[in-house]
């Protein structure tokens, strides 16, 4: 231990911490959520200023943030490493954890763009599986010579309690998600959609579904390419979401196609629902450069029905689409 005031350890704060870390993954609950935990827990225990938990992408070269303590929100978007950049992608690298003393003496720490945040101590830890890094831990704070061994041997114990779940979490969503928009999957969606259906019948509840199709995509691939169109695609993906409630579930159906599923609406509240979609389509060309792109969207929608299966429901609201696509695009038809 060195001779500053350096927080002290409490073993029954430390037992506490991997209690509720072992209650939130029992619930299993969103890894956000997890990951949130994790690092207000890990500053908590370390008498850390920051910490932040960073998870290698698809491609295993970048670290992107996914969750922090203590870091405002531009820091937390700008918090990006490639392997063997900075500390955190030096532990990428070799799976080695890194502890430093003062990052000003260091020559392997980078500060990023606009950073003004004092940081001299700093220790990272690789989050392991079979000896491969799945992402880094790390924690910060404006003193130098504030982390000891022993916070290192703490945050890499907790790395450990908690990397499988991690990783399972990890592989779930991957397995849940269209890779190109980030949205759910279709597969997730049938299986949401099961759901949902039985839970409306047994509970007498509203639900409904909106299918939507982006007009003359083929025109968009053909002239632009399709690495515009799968970016186009990306774009009105963020636009759906920034207009859909949480509890609504937006997914690629497939293509230039999505659904949602409105879970508690009728019919009223999925018209006005889909009247915001085109809004949110409509509203500005996307910024796609050589030059921006003006997409329109047909909607077909159906609220559920009594003793109606999902693949009936989807039915109607697939029918109600192919009539507006056939009645000049750009409009919302719902299934009678």
């Amino acid at each position: 231990m060195s001779s500053h005031s350096e927080p002290s350890f409490d073993v029954q704060r430390f037992c506490q911490s991997l209690a509720q870390l072992n209650q939130i993954m029992n619930r299993g609950v969103e890894i956000s959520v997890l990951l949130d935990t994790i690092a207000r827990e890990a500053a908590q225990l370390l008498g850390a200023e920051t910490t932040s938990i960073m998870l290698v992408d698809d491609e295993g070269e970048r670290l992107l943030c996914s969750a922090a303590h203590g870091l405002t929100a531009v820091e937390r978007e700008s918090l990006e490493f490639h392997r063997g950049q900075g500390i955190a992608g030096e532990v990428l690298l070799t799976a080695q954890s890194v502890l430093l003393d003062d990052a000003v003496e260091d020559h392997r720490f980078v500060r990023l763009p606009g950073q003004v945040r004092r940081i001299r101590s700093m220790l990272s830890i690789p989050l392991l599986i079979r000896g491969r890094p799945i992402g880094v831990i790390s924690a910060t704070h404006p003193e130098p010579r504030w982390f000891s061994r022993e916070h290192e041997e703490l945050l890499a114990f907790l790395a450990h309690s908690v990397v499988l779940d991690l990783e399972n979490a990890r592989l779930y969503r991957m397995a849940i998600t269209d890779a190109l928009t980030g949205l759910k999957n279709r597969q997730h969606f049938a299986e949401r959609l099961r759901e949902e259906v039985d839970r409306a019948h047994r509970y007498s509840n509203a639900l409904a579904v909106i299918m939507v199709d982006v007009d003359h995509f083929k025109r968009i691939n053909d002239e632009r390419g399709h690495q515009t169109g799968d970016y186009a695609l990306e774009l009105l993906a963020k636009r759906l979401l920034e207009v859909t409630r949480e509890v609504d579930l937006v997914a690629r159906y497939g293509g230039e196609e999505f659904v949602i599923l409105l879970p508690n609406t009728d019919e009223a509240g999925a018209r006005h629902a889909s009247r915001r979609l085109m809004d949110a389509a409509n509203r500005a060309p996307f910024d796609i450069p050589p030059s921006p792109i003006l997409m329109t969207i047909s909607i077909g929608g159906a609220a559920l029905q009594a003793r109606e299966e999902p693949a009936q429901l989807l039915a109607r609201a697939d029918s109600a689409l192919y009539r507006a696509k056939h009645a000049g695009r750009n409009q919302a038809v719902f299934a009678a």
